[in-house]
């Protein structure tokens, strides 16, 4: 394909295009220093800053709720002001350049913090470090459904960064087993040492994403920059209301389940000594699987891949019904560590389909949303997100469950039951269910790529007729 800003695919020809390896690993490898660096913010820095910065885990918590506010505010902007730039004829690839920039920036205040540090310290470096990733993230999004628009090259791209994105994960969590550190805790001694390694490959991947990533095709529109147009092009989009549906339950029993993941391997199974294993070959292995998954959707189609994460997941959760206090952490990592497979599928697939779906928007509405959709979704998952971790821990509390001991009542291990297995197990059921029913196949996702190509929607460079 093209590699220009002016370039579309010959949708009409059937051709398929194909971008580059060099292109899709300059456009992916920024992931891994952005979740290198965002890994620890959710994982371990809050445990770091209660141990050593003599701040109370209430204040850290009631920290990190009002930052995730404030976070969820700015995604849909940033989703708006980004098709504004494009639209107008700028590329996306500058807002993941400065976005880069900036999540590098607002990590040193959080991982080379001063010796002391109130509260106010911790809720501003949190501010600007969710802003600078969602002014990096959603634009990266909107840019990878640009890279490709045949179905199942998208679906690629997408593994492409979601292949990143594990190894920048896996790289923090293996980060402290380096011997240059005398210890393999999380100290503020490794959180500063990992900020300078984390600097040198977020520059060094910028650079290479910048000089060598192609910008992608665009589809030039007259969006109508009115609040009832907007509104509109949400409200009126069923692909994107159902999507938003079955993702609602979705994100609801994944937040149940990652609420209350560490709790149930550490106070129910005993195997704290073994959890950091547990995660780091879970995520190994949801690593490896990312070319079942770009298979899976080339044999079948985008909808019934992702039911199948869904099955698989359900199918893990199902079977931790039957582990008992004392297994051997192998079979819990079959049980609890299987998910992480399911989730890398997912990960894969759901931005690719909601690029078709932002496909359906061009062609219905001639106006280009695609951040925007993106920036929309991005909100909601994190509302059922932490609903579900929300719901899951409050249950375990209101049975009666206590975190710090092995031994608990039959009423705790019931609330457990109900919270980490038995009702996400519920939602995922009606998710799979509602997934079934997405509307873009192959098939429909080629008719509207043509359809777009064809009728007198305004290309870069063309004036419209």
């Amino acid at each position: 394909m093209d590699d220009s800003p002016q370039g579309i695919p010959n949708t009409n020809s059937g051709a398929k295009d194909k971008p580059g390896f060099l292109g899709l690993v300059s456009f992916a490898a920024p992931m891994t220093a952005a979740y290198f660096l965002a890994n620890p913010i959710w994982s371990v820095l809050p445990g770091v800053y209660a141990k050593y910065f003599d701040l109370e885990l209430t204040t850290i918590a009631a920290v990190i709720l009002l930052s995730r506010m404030f976070d969820g505010f700015t995604d849909p902007m940033v989703g708006y002001l980004s098709d504004r730039h494009r639209v107008a004829g700028g590329e996306r690839k500058s807002w993941v350049l400065v976005g880069g920039i900036l999540v590098l920036i607002a990590s040193y205040f959080l991982f080379v913090p001063p010796d002391v540090i109130s509260r106010y310290y911790l809720l501003f470096s949190l501010f600007g470090f969710f802003l600078a990733l969602t002014v990096y993230e959603i634009p990266c999004s909107a840019w990878g459904v640009e890279l490709a628009s045949d179905y199942t090259e998208r679906a690629r791209v997408f593994g492409y960064r979601t292949t990143f994105f594990y190894i920048g994960q896996i790289s923090f969590f293996l980060f402290p087993f380096l011997p240059i550190f005398a210890t393999s805790e999380y100290t503020p001694e490794t959180l500063n040492a990992a900020f300078y390694f984390g600097a040198v490959l977020m520059l060094i991947s910028l650079c290479i994403m910048y000089l060598a990533a192609p910008a992608g095709y665009s589809i030039k529109t007259k969006n109508r920059e009115t609040l009832r147009s907007l509104i509109e092009t949400v409200v009126q989009n069923k692909p994107l209301l159902l999507f938003m549906l079955f993702f609602s339950f979705a994100g609801t029993g994944f937040g149940m389940w990652t609420g209350l993941l560490f709790i149930y391997l550490d106070s129910y199974l005993d195997l704290g000594e073994s959890i950091a294993t547990i995660f780091l070959l879970g995520n190994v292995a949801a690593l490896c699987s990312i070319p079942l998954w770009l298979r899976l959707v080339h044999k079948t189609n985008k909808a019934q891949s992702f039911a199948f994460g869904l099955l698989l997941f359900m199918l893990c959760l199902a079977g931790c019904l039957f582990l008992k206090p004392g297994v051997a952490w192998p079979v819990a990592l079959l049980f609890a560590g299987g998910p992480f497979i399911a989730a890398s599928g997912l990960t894969v697939l759901y931005p690719s389909m909601l690029g078709d779906i932002a496909d359906y928007g061009i062609f219905k509405f001639k106006e280009n949303r695609t951040a925007t959709y993106f920036a929309l979704f991005t909100l909601f998952y994190k509302i059922t997100l932490g609903l579900g971790s929300g719901i899951s821990l409050g249950m375990v509390g209101y049975f009666g469950y206590d975190a710090t001991t092995t031994a608990q009542s039959q009423s705790a291990v019931l609330g457990l039951y109900l919270g980490f297995m038995i009702i996400p197990l519920i939602f995922l059921s009606i998710a799979l269910i509602l997934v079934l029913f997405s509307p873009i196949s192959k098939q429909r996702h080629h008719a509207i790529r043509r359809r777009i190509a064809s009728r007198s929607i305004c290309l870069d460079g063309e004036v419209c007729q």
